[in-house]
């Protein structure tokens, strides 16, 4: 999809002022963003390589405030590669909104893709898995450096009333960062490998099986139930993690939606998946729900 006429002349002020004698090129909004618009548009630079870059608007930002999403995102990439997680690097941050129109950053292109249908499922559940696993491993940031909020404060209310109901009244794991939405839309992929992870506007701190549970829903709508299961098994093999509390968590998951679900799946069709209707997503989730009630087999 193309840019509009404004993003355009936003983009070329900016090339004009970070790259002199350069010209914009290949200005294109990419699919499937919710929260956030993704364009790329790649910068031709006189007697060098093009560059690509994404700017990234923040449109509608976890808790309403897109400068605060903006300043955390900032802080939060920019610890992220100190400590060698696959990332978009920052290159410029309008704040205010000033020159693109909303609170946005400029970010270093990870050149490759997403994957929304992968030609053995449950080979990419298990490397999938381990990008999560590798994520949780990081540990936490200092919070001189990164301020996010955490996850028990975010879902104080409903954990306490499924913490009373499904007999767990405290938590079994370290607490450590979370991505906060680990979907296949957020993993960058070359060939067969995991080389980024995008979109960290929901990150938190918390309970590792809050991510897991989040990414075993989006796996079970694109995949089923059994790249699901593998996804599940490989991240409990690689982090050795209790999985007691996963029935609280896709509970929780499965609350993310609200009355959006309609709106979440009209994103499919433009990734190549119009198979992934409200309707399937509607069933797997009942389901996902139905197994989280009556306890995981583990």
């Amino acid at each position: 999809m193309s840019a509009d006429g404004a993003v355009k002349t936003a983009l070329a002020t900016w090339v004009d002022h970070h790259h002199p004698g350069g010209r914009l090129s290949d200005v294109t909004i990419l699919k499937g963003g919710i929260s956030a618009q993704m364009t790329r548009y790649t910068v031709l630079v006189p007697n060098a390589a093009p560059i690509t870059y994404v700017l990234r608007s923040i449109m509608h930002p976890p808790g309403g405030n897109a400068e605060a999403a903006v300043l955390r995102e900032q802080s939060l990439l920019n610890w992220l590669h100190t400590v060698g997680q696959p990332a978009p690097k920052v290159i410029d941050v309008d704040l205010a909104g000033a020159r693109f129109g909303t609170p946005s950053l400029v970010l270093g292109f990870l050149d490759g893709a997403p994957q929304f249908s992968p030609h053995d499922p449950i080979a990419f559940a298990n490397t999938f898995a381990c990008g999560l696993a590798q994520v949780h491993r990081l540990g936490l940031p200092p919070p001189s450096d990164v301020m996010l909020p955490r996850q028990t404060e975010t879902y104080a209310a409903p954990l306490a009333k499924l913490r009373l109901q499904l007999g767990s009244p405290m938590e079994k794991n370290p607490q450590t960062l979370l991505h906060g939405d680990y979907w296949p839309g957020n993993v960058v992929w070359q060939g067969d490998d995991i080389i980024g992870v995008i979109d960290w506007e929901e990150a938190a701190i918390g309970d590792p099986l809050a991510d897991l549970a989040i990414s075993r829903l989006d796996i079970l709508w694109l995949l089923g139930p059994d790249a699901m299961t593998a996804m599940t098994a490989r991240y409990a093999r690689e982090t050795r993690i209790d999985l007691t509390d996963l029935a609280l968590w896709d509970l929780i998951a499965a609350t993310r939606p609200g009355n959006a679900l309609d709106q979440w799946s009209q994103t499919y069709p433009a990734l190549g998946r119009p198979d992934i209707t409200t309707a399937l997503m509607a069933d797997r989730m009942a389901w996902f729900i139905d197994q989280a009630l009556m306890g995981h087999e583990r």
